[in-house]
């Protein structure tokens, strides 16, 4: 259950990161948008692929 939980919490980070890049306008004033929505991003994926290679490793 805890598994679930952090793999969907990692998701939404990545989604809401994601969304914000996606929502920037290309101007100066997008990086309003964009550095957190970057940071969001790989607060997500990150521990998301890490999570991935260790379950990977398990296996072998």
């Amino acid at each position: 259950m805890k598994d679930l939980l952090l793999t969907g919490l990692q998701l939404a980070l990545i989604s809401v990161g994601v969304g914000l890049v996606f929502a920037a306008p290309y101007t100066l004033e997008g990086l309003v948008y964009w550095v957190p929505g970057l940071a969001l991003f790989l607060a997500g994926l990150i521990p998301f692929l890490k999570a991935k290679n260790a379950k990977k490793q398990i296996r072998k």
